[in-house]
């Protein structure tokens, strides 16, 4: 029995999908600040949720972001951020976030041939200061989901603090580390590779609308794997990530230690 619909028959096309972008570009910093705090509070403390709550009741947002470079402590900035709504089961193609950002540097040469976002796209885009009170009201209350998601916050995090005084306090999971559950033995974890062994169309590859819908489509065949091995609400499914994420550090601390 599947409890998300649509798996297989979904094409992750980013082209198909109703996009929302920011609405508070040109804002002063103040009215930013105020309208972030209205959504959030001062200090946000952590987010609870109901663990009863069956999956297909739940809502996801599933983040990505394309940057300049790994490091923002280095100068690194984010160059487009994206988002997909998993609700009730389903991707919704009427809630999807996306949005080119103004990193106010130049965007190294690598990057632009990779992501195909160049410098004179960005010229005209709004900071990601700016975008992000429109970000946090999209993403609102829900379970923030992405691949190797750390990365992402990292950079989403360092700029919230930064600009607003504080950071994310969404319960968040990765689909790298779910995916290690459900094939113990496939070694490489890395998006391309499970789209492969899950047969997921690869459109939009390294873009950050893109790469948020193919792992909301990952994300969805991992949730149908983990029902039928019995995880029916989000207690199950936090559980199961805690001890897979405790195992995963523990599985990185050995392997660095052989080196």
């Amino acid at each position: 029995m599947s409890i998300l619909g649509n798996v297989k028959g979904l094409a992750v096309n980013p082209a198909d999908v109703s996009v929302v972008g920011s609405q508070l570009v040109g804002k002063k910093p103040g009215f930013l600040l105020r309208s972030v705090r209205k959504l959030f509070g001062a200090r946000p403390k952590c987010r609870c949720v109901n663990h009863n709550l069956p999956l297909q009741k739940a809502r996801f947002v599933v983040i990505d972001i394309e940057t300049t470079g790994f490091y923002p402590e280095a100068g690194d900035e984010i160059i487009s951020l994206g988002a997909v709504v998993i609700e009730n089961g389903e991707i919704r193609r009427d809630q999807v976030f996306h949005q080119l950002v103004n990193p106010g540097r130049s965007i190294p040469a690598v990057v632009t041939e990779l992501t195909g976002i160049s410098d004179e796209m960005v010229a005209d885009q709004p900071s990601i200061q700016e975008i992000l009170p429109d970000f946090l009201e999209f993403i609102g209350d829900a379970i923030l989901v992405g691949h190797v998601v750390d990365f992402d916050l990292h950079f989403i995090n360092k700029e919230l603090e930064e600009h607003f005084g504080f950071t994310l306090p969404h319960v968040v999971l990765d689909t790298r580390v779910l995916a290690g559950g459900l094939l113990p033995s496939a070694g490489d974890r890395s998006l391309d590779n499970l789209c492969r062994l899950y047969n997921i169309p690869a459109e939009g590859r390294h873009t950050a609308l893109g790469d948020a819908l193919i792992t909301a489509r990952l994300f969805q065949i991992i949730l149908n794997n983990l029902y039928i091995r019995g995880v029916y609400n989000l207690q199950d499914l936090l559980q199961l990530y805690r001890k897979r994420n405790r195992f995963s550090l523990m599985q990185h601390v050995a392997q660095s230690m052989l080196f």
